[in-house]
């Protein structure tokens, strides 16, 4: 059996190792080891910069690196959640009510867009990308100093971002991987679905 090598890149390999570690991250959690819960967070936000960078870098940008590098993410904030819950639950109760929304919303969006494409979103557009650059240094710093601000933030950001994502999902003509923001999906429809 021969298996072509366009997914054989080292940023898509950064990404499958960071989605295949998320269950050992939520089972660290819940054995109740903070210490080496927050290590691996940081680890695993530092290498979710890493492939992109190094994506773009090796030229080797491609619709599997996206969609490996989205359900990462989705699985390491997933386990973050759960992991605070566990272990700093009363950070999150503090937080609760907007955590909720916004993971509510986040499903609702995977949900309509497997319905729509059979496919996840991997939109990686700017606002989530800002929501996710103020989630690691918020959580990052939460760890080190106890304050939360920078966390509070990017939980107000991500809601923007998956308001903007459900928009985008209602108007793409077709799967798209990397839409920027709301302007790039509404350009798509109207140049209509591209020919099979």
């Amino acid at each position: 059996m021969t298996v072509s090598s366009a997914w054989l890149t080292l940023p898509n390999a950064i990404s499958l190792a960071r989605l295949l570690s998320a269950p050992v991250a939520l089972w660290v959690a819940a054995q109740g080891h903070a210490t080496v819960y927050k290590w691996m967070f940081a680890l695993a936000v530092t290498s979710d910069l890493a492939d992109g960078l190094l994506a773009r870098w090796l030229n080797a940008q491609t619709v599997l690196g996206a969609r490996l590098d989205a359900a990462a993410d989705t699985a390491t904030y997933l386990v973050l959640f759960f992991a605070a819950s566990w272990l700093w639950p009363d950070f999150v109760d503090t937080h609760f009510e907007m955590l909720a929304v916004a993971l509510g919303l986040y499903g609702v969006n995977h949900a309509w867009a497997l319905l729509r494409f059979r496919k996840l979103p991997a939109y990686h557009t700017w606002a989530g990308k800002t929501s996710a650059v103020l989630m690691a240094v918020g959580m990052v710093l939460w760890f080190i100093t106890g304050v939360a601000g920078l966390f509070t933030a990017a939980v107000i950001v991500s809601l923007v971002s998956v308001v903007e994502q459900l928009a985008i999902t209602a108007l793409l003509p077709r799967w798209q991987a990397d839409v920027p923001t709301l302007k790039h999906a509404i350009n798509l429809r109207r140049a209509g679905p591209s020919p099979a």
